[in-house]
Formats: structure tokens, C-alpha cells, sequence
């Protein structure tokens, strides 16, 4: 009697998703050899066969998505890094922008690493410049956008410099990283409540004691 073997008995659409969870795996292998080497190493050092070495995916599957050394630089440069989070529903206060701050170290810790980002950022590799615009730039916009959303709905200062929020924010995140090995848990949270003065929308009709410039010279928060 013949049998079927096990895997073509799979419905196709099954046979499919299998497919595309081994060549996502193999996706983030490569994007992590690649990413170590150009940080540790410098861009130059990239090559098919230390990604090869460096990652575990035979040479022979790179070369079937990559016919070059180029090829593999730009393809990395353009790959999905980074799974955006739902933040459609976080609230427009503290605990939101905490919560914001968090889903941005996570996006960031997913791609390359906080630590990494100031690097990435300064350098003026060809390879590191589209780095930021398909991973740095999303997720600087993303949190942009719930700034704007906040101020939008009456949360948050109308008049809120929300690129200086942003700098001030990511900037502290990247300088933390890099003293204390990774950002501590708690440091979202921290930054929010520093930040929260100069956010906050005050009632109608108060002028109240709140910065009138929210780009005011501001006490770092380490």
C-alpha cells in the first residue's frame, strides 16, 4: 500500500505558512549576522560568506535570494526589522506615554538594540543611511503620531514641539542604554512623569504655571 508522506497530506495553505515561518526564521538570521558585523566590524567586513558563517544559513540559500554582496547589503537595509505594535488604543496620559516609550524601546531592542541606534544614526554609511530611513525614521513617526493624536484630542499641549519631545526622549533612551548596558525597565515610566508637566493640556480658560515653551531648558533625567 502507498502512503502519503506526512507533509503532502498538509492542506496547501498550510504547506504555505510553513514555508513563509522558515524563511522569516531565515530573515531574521540574516538581518542579525549582517546588523553584528556592520556594527561590531564596519560595513566593509559584510560579506555572503561571513553572513554565512555568522548566522548558520548555507551560502547557497543566501546566494538564491542575493546574487551579490550588494544585493545582500541593500535587501537587509529594506527588510522588515521591526513588527510595528498596536498603540491605537494608549491612553493620552502617563501611563500612555510610558506604555509609548516602552513599545519603542521593544521595536527598537527587535531590530538592532537601543545601544546600537546612536550609531546607526551617526554614521555616514550608505547602508546605515537606509537603515534609519526604513527602520529609525517608522518608528520616530509612529510615536510622532501619537503625540499629535494626544494634542488632537485635548490630552496634550496644542502648542507641543513635538520633534524637541522626540529628540529629548530618544536621545535620553539611546544615552541610557549605553550607561547602564540596556534601559532599565522602569525608565519609560521615569521619563513620562518628567516629561508629563510639559505635555499636559491645562483645563480651559487656566494659564496656570505651565511652561509656555515646551522647549525650555528641561533637568535630564538619568
Amino acid at each position: 500500500m502507498t502512503t502519503t508522506p506526512p507533509d503532502q497530506s498538509l492542506p496547501s495553505e498550510g504547506r504555505e505558512m510553513g514555508r513563509q515561518r522558515v524563511r522569516s526564521r531565515t530573515d531574521r538570521k540574516l538581518v542579525d549576522a549582517t546588523m553584528r558585523i556592520a556594527l561590531q566590524r564596519g560595513v566593509d567586513a559584510v560579506t555572503i560568506e561571513e553572513v554565512s558563517r555568522i548566522s548558520g544559513v548555507a551560502k547557497t540559500t543566501i546566494y538564491r535570494r542575493f546574487h551579490n554582496r550588494q544585493e545582500l547589503l541593500d535587501g537587509i537595509a529594506h527588510t522588515e526589522m521591526v513588527r510595528p505594535l498596536d498603540m491605537s488604543h494608549t491612553s493620552f496620559d502617563v501611563e500612555g506615554i510610558a506604555e509609548r516609550i516602552h513599545a519603542a524601546v521593544q521595536e527598537f531592542d527587535e531590530a538592532f538594540g537601543v545601544k546600537a541606534v546612536g550609531q546607526v544614526m551617526s554614521s555616514d554609511s550608505g547602508f546605515f543611511h537606509s537603515v534609519v530611513i526604513n527602520v529609525l525614521e517608522p518608528v520616530r513617526d509612529r510615536i510622532a503620531d501619537y503625540f499629535k493624536r494626544g494634542a488632537q484630542a485635548h490630552k496634550f499641549r496644542p502648542d507641543l514641539d513635538v520633534d524637541f519631545i522626540l529628540d529629548l526622549t530618544l536621545g535620553g533612551m539611546v544615552a541610557t542604554a549605553a550607561l547602564h548596558d540596556g534601559v532599565p525597565q522602569e525608565w519609560p515610566h521615569r521619563m513620562a512623569e518628567f516629561l508629563w508637566p510639559h505635555i499636559e493640556a491645562l483645563p480651559q480658560g487656566n494659564t496656570g504655571s505651565q511652561p509656555t515653551n515646551p522647549t525650555q531648558p528641561l533637568q535630564t533625567v538619568a
